[in-house]
């Protein structure tokens, strides 16, 4: 009998010290017990939730479907149900909890619905706001993605070798090379024989350590048809948090110009 009223005793200290509420419901959904932790939840003592009707916290958008799911709960002895809710509390402000419902009405040492839950709140909107910073970025890269895809620009990215590890959509408006014919070439075997020792000399001072452009300059380059067209291109390093390897070229078709 010791024994027993020692474990007992720790069960006890465990369920009222615990970070979790929890609450002991009738068939009715009537409150007979509430440990002291619900009031670190929901701002009730628990002297004040007994007697009550554990769905009257409950927020009205969710409160037909917990109806459901407490009369669900009632139909099979053992039956565990967990989700979350907004729950109101006492001053007046809703909060989120995460609450697991375990229908021991059955069982003769409890005889009652048990009900743990705890604030989900913070965790909520921090995960919401996850979703929302998610989004924008997702935004925002279709609208600069639709500018690059649509402008007349020519924008590539150069490794240190001068290889093109990406090249715009509008390559192939331009110039009549779709970026997968461009990719792993290098783009100096597309300069004319001519420009090619001047743009390369460039290239390396533009790659080298603190530069602050990535070369470039008017230069004719061969177009998928054969013929020359004279291209105006200025390169950038990538900025340390661009997430970029290698050099980022704007370019446009100037031959109208020349």
């Amino acid at each position: 009998e010791r024994r027993i009223a020692d474990s007992a005793q720790r069960f006890r200290a465990l369920i009222e010290n615990g970070s979790d509420g929890v609450m002991m419901v009738t068939a009715q959904g009537e409150v007979i017990y509430a440990s002291p932790s619900c009031a670190r939840i929901d701002g009730r003592d628990p002297s004040d939730v007994r007697g009550r009707s554990v769905l009257d916290s409950v927020h009205p958008d969710e409160l037909a479907e917990m109806r459901a799911q407490f009369e669900h709960m009632l139909s099979a002895p053992g039956t565990c149900l967990a989700g979350q809710l907004r729950f109101r509390h006492a001053d007046g402000s809703w909060i989120w909890i995460e609450a697991i419902g375990h229908n021991l009405l059955h069982d003769p040492a409890v005889g009652a619905i048990v009900i743990n839950f705890r604030d989900v709140t913070q965790r909520r909107a921090a995960a919401e706001a996850y979703v929302a910073a998610k989004r924008a970025l997702e935004r925002s890269e279709r609208y600069y993605r639709a500018l690059i895809d649509n402008g007349t620009d020519l924008i590539s990215v150069l490794d240190a070798r001068g290889i093109i590890v990406y090249a715009s959509p509008s390559h192939a408006r331009l110039l009549g090379w779709t970026p997968d014919e461009l990719v792993g070439r290098s783009a100096f075997s597309l300069v004319h024989p001519e420009d090619q020792a001047r743009i390369i000399g460039q290239f390396a001072l533009g790659t080298e350590p603190g530069a602050e452009t990535g070369g470039g300059g008017v230069f004719r380059f061969r177009h998928r048809d054969g013929s020359w067209r004279l291209i105006e291109a200025i390169g950038q390093p990538p900025a340390p948090d661009a997430g970029l390897d290698g050099f980022v070229f704007n370019a446009r078709d100037v031959t109208e110009r020349a």
